[in-house]
This record gives structure tokens, C-alpha cells and sequence, in this order.
């Protein structure tokens, strides 16, 4: 967590001195279950993160466990929805920052960019061991990049990412998993020498 900056930051919100206390206690707090949430914004989970974070009170009444890892002993409803409210401040605090950095000399971003206000790179790729999201995760891009960046709940995505499926905007392409890299990104092929030599080129495949 950037303590300073992030403070310096809610002091910007004109937030008292007790509640910017609170919110990086409860940053401590988020880090200590949830991992360095700077880690978490810079391989673009924090969104995840925050949406694991949702817990209403008729979750709590029905006995359905938390989605996050902390550990609470008292309303877990109320106190998920402020380390929610936290780290959404902290995923603000970081979009601001990266904000000012483009405002001194990044590219500006392409047209589908600036209307959708989508503010990643549109070629992606997304990798990982099994079970880690990469699904949801590219659910939740294929949205953001159709409708812009806006706070979704998982339901909410699945929805919407199905009618963008229906309505033709998005299509889910499952290659072969002797598929790589080189053959989808590049359109290249390797292969050995016919003779048996230790040699190797590589052959452009027809797309």
C-alpha cells in the first residue's frame, strides 16, 4: 500500500483525521488476509477483490460464508461493506494517480478507449494455473470494454456479458491446449530440420 500517498489522497476527500485513520487501518487490514493490494490493482484483481467483498446482511441471515479471506468476529455484513468501501477508495486513489501520469506524456488512448472509457490495453492476455478466474476475469474485461468500467456485482457481469453474447459483440473462441503462444499471437509454427540436424525454423501458419 502506498500509506503516504493514499493518505495525502483522502485528505484531498477532505475526510477527518478518525476516518482516514480507519481507512488504512482497514488497508492493513485487507493486506494482512488479501495480499498487497497495490499487487492486486497492478495485475488488474482489484476489481475481483472488491466484488469478493460483497456481503449483504440477508447473506449473513441465510449462513453463507464470506467470499474474502478475513476474518471477522462481529456483523460481517457492516464490516464487509466497509473494507469494501476501502478498497474501492484505494482502487480511486490508484486510477487518479495513473490518470495524472498519462496527463504528462502517455499516448492517448485509442477511440474505443476514449468512449467507453476503458482504460487498459484491448489485446490481453491472460494466464495462470486452473481455478485462479481467468474466465470470470475475461467476462468482466469483455464488459468493461463493451460498456466501460462500472462497479458490477459477479451477477451482474455473467448477465450482461451473456446478452453482449447473444447480441454478437462477444464471441468465446476455446483453443486446443496444444495451442501456444507463438502460434496464436505470432501465426508461427516451429519446427525441425527434415534432416535430423540440430536445426529449427519457423513455419507461418495460415490464420
Amino acid at each position: 500500500m502506498r500509506k503516504d500517498e493514499f493518505e495525502r489522497y483522502l485528505k484531498e476527500q477532505e475526510l477527518d483525521g478518525g476516518t482516514i485513520a480507519s481507512y488504512l487501518s482497514s488497508c492493513k487490514r485487507l493486506e494482512k488476509s488479501e495480499g498487497d493490494l497495490d499487487d492486486h490493482f497492478d495485475r488488474d484483481r482489484i476489481d475481483d477483490l472488491i466484488d469478493r467483498l460483497s456481503y449483504s446482511a440477508e447473506d449473513e441471515r441465510s449462513g453463507r460464508s464470506p467470499r474474502h479471506k478475513i476474518q471477522i468476529g462481529g456483523n460481517k455484513a457492516k464490516i464487509s461493506a466497509i473494507l469494501k468501501r476501502v478498497a474501492n477508495s484505494y482502487r480511486e486513489f490508484r486510477l487518479e494517480g495513473d490518470d495524472s501520469v498519462r496527463e504528462q506524456g502517455q499516448a492517448p488512448a485509442a477511440p474505443i478507449q476514449e468512449a467507453t472509457g476503458f482504460d487498459h490495453p484491448l489485446n490481453t492476455i491472460l494466464y495462470g494455473p486452473p481455478g485462479t478466474g481467468k474466465t470470470y476475469a475475461t467476462a468482466r474485461r469483455c464488459v468493461d470494454i463493451c460498456d466501460g468500467t462500472v462497479e458490477r456485482s459477479s451477477e451482474d457481469v455473467r448477465h450482461r456479458y451473456d446478452v453482449l453474447v447473444e447480441e454478437g459483440r462477444v464471441e468465446f473462441v476455446t483453443f486446443h491446449q496444444s495451442c501456444g503462444y507463438e502460434e496464436f499471437v505470432e501465426g508461427l509454427r516451429p519446427e525441425t530440420g527434415e534432416d535430423g540436424a540440430d536445426s529449427a525454423s519457423f513455419r507461418p501458419m495460415a490464420c
